[in-house]
């Protein structure tokens, strides 16, 4: 399994057209995305839910999706298996202050 690349932090918000995540990125978090776009430049990023809020109000945190397709890929190809948010067990980085 690959090492987790974290990437940003999220907060959810109740507005006025219901729930919505608000994003931040820092600048280690674009130099990130940045160096693990796809071959059609696309950065993938899963959204995890955090088992506790952090200190800044933060509900989800981003882990970078790094997987790309071998040459077996193609047609009646095996997908690859990804975790899913439920199943999430690992601890994103430490609160940063400047957050939200």
């Amino acid at each position: 399994m690959n090492e987790k690349i974290y990437c940003g932090a999220a907060k959810e918000i109740d507005g006025k057209y219901g729930k919505q995540l608000k994003l931040a990125f820092g600048p280690k978090d674009l130099e990130a995305l940045a160096a693990h776009r796809n071959e059609r430049g696309w950065v993938n990023v899963w959204l995890h839910r955090r088992k506790e809020v952090g200190k800044n109000g933060e509900t989800h945190y981003g882990v970078i999706d790094t997987w790309q397709p071998n040459a077996q890929s193609g047609p009646g190809a095996k997908l690859p298996e990804r975790a899913s948010a439920a199943a999430a067990t690992s601890t994103p980085p430490a609160d940063d202050a400047a957050l939200f």
